[in-house]
């Protein structure tokens, strides 16, 4: 199921250019009028980076440069998590990147530890803009969670 999301503009939700999705174990402390109205300058997609590449979620550093390389991920630069997700739909059907996702799943997704994340992350390199870390925080990362 967590590829669905990335299906969504192309299939239900057609008639919005905009869509935001946050995961369903986020805790949500405000108002998301201010990320839904974010100037995206240009950009495909609005994501916070992913600190667990920095604690070691994807098996250490080396492992994680191995991951990169044989995933497609860039090399260099952010890496950013899915779970607070604000798309320019519009933009993403035109450039058809519902049926890009189709394939790089097809023919990379037993090999994708983060699923969604990382087809994000390999086709919008260079397309998204970075969120804030207010918009998706990781308590348990930093011993905070409850």
């Amino acid at each position: 199921f967590t590829y669905v999301k990335l299906l969504a503009a192309d299939n239900w939700l057609r008639d919005y250019d905009r869509l935001l999705y946050v995961d369903s174990d986020t805790r949500i402390a405000g108002t998301l009028t201010p990320l839904f109205r974010l100037d995206m300058r240009g950009a495909i997609a609005a994501m916070a980076e992913d600190c667990g590449r920095y604690l070691g979620a994807a098996g250490g550093r080396e492992n994680w440069d191995e991951y990169r390389a044989a995933t497609g991920l860039p090399m260099h630069g952010a890496y950013f998590n899915a779970g607070t997700l604000l798309l320019d739909a519009a933009r993403w059907r035109e450039k058809g990147l519902g049926s890009a996702v189709k394939a790089m799943v097809r023919a990379r997704g037993p090999m994708l530890r983060f699923m969604d994340q990382d087809v994000l992350n390999v086709m919008l390199a260079g397309r998204i803009a970075e969120l804030s870390p207010r918009w998706n925080f990781m308590t348990h990362y930093m011993g905070l969670g409850a």
